[in-house]
């Protein structure tokens, strides 16, 4: 039987029991292993042959060692399936060992002087304030182009992230976290919050409903295409290294891990599998220590000034204003009356 032909049946009973994005992660590596072994009998694959293909994957082709791993990954459960259903007498490759890349490349990332000068030639609110969200939150991309306005509490900076977006049969879709560490609430930091304010107004003037508005794309989810070209094309203005999606994640948790020895908190904040079962059940005690993690990124921002009576009398105000228009519940006029109001109070503010 050709090893395409046992791929098919093996990742129907897959169906069954993985999420769809993981089925199509894995139809996608192997459609790599098929461009060499496509006409192959699966019992006429050998070891020498899976380790050439190794080979081939990480110098021909160029692929990382980390990416042939997942694929040879995806070539050994096929295998283990073949063996278990007797389609293969014996399993040639259950020797084949993950290989090590040699010539590792550090990964790139960003400090927050660094970050500064990448943001620096951004002049489009939104993507400034997309990518803000990537380093200063740590958010996943998915995580990113998945969040509503409905998901965000302006009032009190806190962002539910419950959901991911991903490519399924060339479409790309919502779909709930692979993990249920990865559904959490993450607090934001005072002066990405303001940030975040002042977009949210440009866009409620435009979209009176906001709740069920994507904050990156208003009607229509960004697609992951256009989110490559844009970093691509502000890399390029900037002139510093060149950092992947995945990479403004790892800024983030090295920032955190530089201002704080709570790895408890840090965990929670990025959604990792690794938090306990008592952080996901407390979860005052899991907010009040990403608050804590809040304040000190804002502390390495700015220096954080001590409210006055006439400051918090401020804040309250430009609260209850937010809290009105995050109802969805005044029509246009109304709204932008609002609106005014709201930046009438910012602008008196900074007299």
């Amino acid at each position: 039987m050709k090893l395409t032909e046992v791929f098919d049946k093996y990742i129907e009973e897959m169906r069954l029991e993985l999420k769809e994005s993981t089925v199509e992660t894995q139809i996608y590596r192997f459609n790599v292993i098929a461009k060499y072994m496509e006409d192959l009998d699966i019992n006429d694959i050998t070891y020498d042959m899976v380790k050439e293909l190794q080979k081939n994957l990480f110098i021909r082709d160029g692929f990382s060692s980390s990416y042939v791993n997942h694929i040879i990954s995806v070539l050994r459960k096929l295998f283990k399936y073949a063996y278990a259903r007797k389609i293969i007498e014996f399993n040639p490759i259950t020797e084949i060992k993950n290989i090590k890349d040699s010539t590792v490349k550090e990964k790139v990332i960003y400090d927050y002087k660094m970050y500064q000068d990448f943001s620096a030639v951004i002049s489009n609110e939104s993507d400034k304030l997309m990518f803000d969200f990537l380093f200063f939150l740590g958010l996943r991309i998915g995580e990113l182009v998945a969040l509503k306005w409905k998901n965000i509490d302006m009032i009190n900076g806190i962002i539910d992230i419950d959901s991911t977006a991903t490519k399924s049969k060339g479409r790309q879709i919502i779909t709930t976290p692979k993990t249920s560490s990865s559904i959490r609430k993450i607090v934001c930091n005072a002066t990405l919050l303001e940030k975040m304010k002042e977009y949210y107004l440009t866009v409620k003037a435009t979209y009176p409903k906001t709740n069920d508005l994507f904050v990156f794309g208003n009607i229509k989810m960004i697609p992951f295409t256009t989110l490559s070209r844009k970093l691509n094309k502000y890399l390029k203005l900037a002139g510093t290294p060149k950092i992947t999606f995945h990479g403004f994640r790892h800024s983030h948790a090295t920032m955190l891990n530089s201002l704080t020895g709570d790895l408890k908190a840090i965990s929670a904040r990025l959604g990792h599998d690794s938090i306990e079962t008592t952080m996901k059940v407390y979860i005052h005690s899991n907010l009040r220590s990403q608050q804590i993690l809040a304040e000190l990124i804002e502390k390495e921002i700015n220096e954080k000034d001590q409210f006055n009576s006439y400051s918090q009398f401020i804040k309250n105000i430009k609260d209850t204003l937010l809290n009105a228009m995050s109802s969805d519940n005044f029509s246009l006029k109304e709204n932008k009356n609002i609106i005014d109001i709201y930046q009438y109070i910012i602008n008196l503010n900074m007299q």
